[in-house]
């Protein structure tokens, strides 16, 4: 009898390790970039076509059409560039760590009429949603 008491507490602790590193392993998921379905994380190409999107207006060379990006793109294969941020653990688990900053260098009209060259930076997260947006006229 004593035997099976000494077990038990064994096999509790055992059973509750699974079920939060199973628990972890659900929620840690989204954020190393597996949101879309699939086996994969987010590629480059797709995090500076989420960026695009979320900077487009009236006074970017593109809308935020798919095919309008993907022309520009096309069109300035080097105007875009994506660097990855790696934080820490920690952050990841909290949520408040940004995955990449894409660069996207870019003419756009100014309030004036003058075209200027524009940089801007976008972080983004792991499923691609958008952290903050800064950037400057270069």
């Amino acid at each position: 009898m004593t035997e099976h008491r000494k077990r038990q507490p064994v096999f509790l602790l055992l059973l509750f390790g699974a079920l939060m590193a199973s628990a972890a392993a659900i929620f840690y998921r989204p954020q190393i970039g597996y949101c879309k379905g699939s086996a994969e994380p987010f590629s480059d190409a797709e995090y500076i076509m989420r960026a695009m999107g979320y900077v487009a207006d009236k006074q970017t060379p593109f809308d935020s059409s798919v095919l309008s990006r993907e022309r520009y793109l096309a069109a300035h294969p080097d105007c875009c560039s994506v660097r990855d941020e790696s934080p820490s653990f920690v952050d990841r688990i909290l949520g408040t760590a940004n995955a990449v900053t894409v660069k996207l260098i870019y003419d756009f009209t100014t309030e004036n009429g003058v075209i200027a060259k524009y940089e801007q930076y976008v972080d983004l997260g792991y499923c691609g949603n958008l952290g903050n947006r800064y950037g400057m006229q270069i």
